[in-house]
């Protein structure tokens, strides 16, 4: 409607501007006739059609980039609505390349995940970034189930720490299969991050990033989440970057639970346990310090008992006030499953945002476009079926009408 207003104006235009050049013509032979006063009028009455050429210019030229600007609008409209579509099912087609559901099954899958998307309260993400964290998670091993329930607490903390689910579900499943947890300890492990968070000198970006550097250990070692917590809280406390934290805590766990032979040597030369039963009957901190007082703070042997230098900057911070302060950093992650949990207070805080109101917004627009695809995919697909068909038949017929061409005459 639009591009045919713009055309009716312009013919309007067309025909305004053949009027002023008969105009144009009635003047000069009035002024080269010596009829002044015909002139004049003439004259008047030309830059009154001047005058209206100009509007109707105008209003043409107006229409027209209104036009232009419609069109664009509704090409872009559309190609989201396709484009949102399209990289959901894709997605989703990644998931079921590992879980090999049936296609009634996947379907049904695939609107659990979109009501995850939608009605999650503190996941602001699209359906496409759902659907990429229960890739992560089925690739793990973790069935579906339990991947959206994991994902509802990767949430929490992917709204507290102000990343995306995609990076806090890849901690989690890390977290969950190095203790051989179920996905029910997901909301547990959460609160036990946000704790850290709040406790140390790290953000959640630190910590889903780093995470995996020693949880294994960690586990290995039998030292709960809540410990590596405080750790890390204690030692980003005095100081230390959390990458270099995380490392250091990794030495000093592989130290205890593999030590080197000259460890061994000297652990027996002191009159000390330095090995894996002595981590579980005295704790990380009584090692700690059983070590420092035998070493007499030396640290060319504590070098050596620890295996590296990384190791050592992290155990002096853990042992600063005789272990005192991560004494007080392991009471403080008790606290982390107070009231509704370490992680939804800091989410409440972030969904009081306007950040967090636009990312809802978006959401929503992002979930009508892929009802509206879905709608609209199965008949442009067949379209493109038929279109293919076409094209490869076409081919054929070029094809041979150039080989006739070339063939020599009989």
């Amino acid at each position: 409607q639009t591009r045919a207003a713009t055309a009716t104006k312009g013919v309007a235009v067309a025909a305004q501007g053949a009027a002023i050049a008969t105009q144009q013509h009635t003047v000069a032979v009035a002024a080269n006739t010596g009829r002044t006063a015909d002139a004049t009028r003439a004259s008047m009455a030309l830059n009154s059609q001047l005058v209206q050429l100009g509007r109707g210019m105008m209003s043409t030229f107006t229409g027209f980039i209104a036009g232009v600007a419609a069109a664009a609008l509704l090409k872009q409209a559309i190609g989201g609505i396709f484009s949102a579509a399209i990289n959901f099912d894709t997605a989703m087609r990644q998931v079921n390349a590992v879980a090999q559901l049936g296609e009634q099954q996947f379907r049904v899958l695939s609107g659990q995940v979109r009501d995850f998307a939608l009605n999650t309260r503190t996941f602001t993400g699209s359906a496409r970034d759902a659907a990429d964290a229960l890739t992560i998670v089925v690739q793990a091993g973790i069935n579906v189930n339990q991947g959206l329930t994991l994902m509802k607490a990767a949430s929490v903390g992917a709204t507290a720490g102000f990343t995306d689910i995609k990076t806090v579900t890849q901690a989690l499943v890390g977290i969950m299969n190095a203790y051989g947890q179920s996905a029910n300890m997901a909301m547990h492990n959460t609160n036990v991050l946000a704790q850290t968070v709040s406790l140390g000198v790290v953000t959640w970006r630190d910590l889903v990033q780093y995470i995996g550097e020693v949880v294994q250990t960690a586990a290995a070692a039998r030292q709960p989440l809540e410990t590596v917590g405080a750790a890390i809280a204690v030692m980003t406390q005095k100081g230390i970057p959390a990458a270099e934290a995380f490392t250091s805590l990794n030495r000093v766990l592989l130290s205890l639970i593999n030590p080197s032979q000259p460890a061994k040597e000297l652990a027996a030369e002191l009159g000390i346990e330095w090995n894996f039963a002595a981590l579980q009957s005295k704790g990380l901190v009584g090692m700690l310090l059983e070590m420092q007082k035998a070493t007499g703070g030396n640290l060319e042997q504590m070098a050596i008992l620890l295996g590296e230098v990384r190791a050592i900057r992290g155990a002096l911070a853990l042992l600063e006030g005789g272990g005192a302060d991560f004494v007080k950093m392991q009471k403080g992650m008790q606290d982390a499953q107070a009231g509704t949990g370490a992680a939804m207070s800091q989410a409440e805080q972030a969904m009081k945002t306007a950040r967090y109101q636009f990312d809802k917004f978006k959401q929503q627009a992002g979930e009508l476009a892929i009802t509206v695809g879905n709608v609209l995919l199965p008949p442009l697909i067949a379209l493109l079926d038929v279109l293919t068909k076409l094209s490869k038949g076409f081919k054929i017929v070029v094809k041979a009408a150039i080989e006739l061409a070339a063939a020599p005459a009989k």
